[in-house]
């Protein structure tokens, strides 16, 4: 259960799904106490790589690209892939997350 918790938390969003089979779910058992789960794990891409993609986006001759943005990914490098020129040929859109993430 407590992973189950941890996975809802900081995992992918949506539901998770516990399958406990009849024979065990109808058995009395103890649980240990529950432990609140750590704080929520962000897991972000490498800065450099962002960095260096964004440049390859704004080297290119016709740059077009569909980008998908969610809640924390690209921090605060944001700025290295959005810029008025590279803007132009970019469509980006995303998740409900990961609204916000643009200017």
């Amino acid at each position: 259960m407590q992973r189950a918790f941890s996975i809802a938390k900081n995992g992918r969003p949506g539901a998770v799904f516990i399958d406990v089979p009849s024979d065990i779910a109808l058995q009395p058992s103890t649980m240990p106490t529950y432990k609140r789960s750590l704080e929520r794990h962000l897991s972000r891409p490498d800065s450099k790589a962002v960095v260096e993609a964004a440049g390859r986006i704004r080297k290119a001759k016709h740059p077009h690209h569909h980008l998908r943005l969610r809640r924390g990914q690209f921090g605060s490098r944001r700025d290295s892939l959005y810029s008025g020129e590279t803007n132009r040929c970019l469509r980006f859109y995303t998740t409900p997350g990961g609204r916000g993430t643009l200017p």
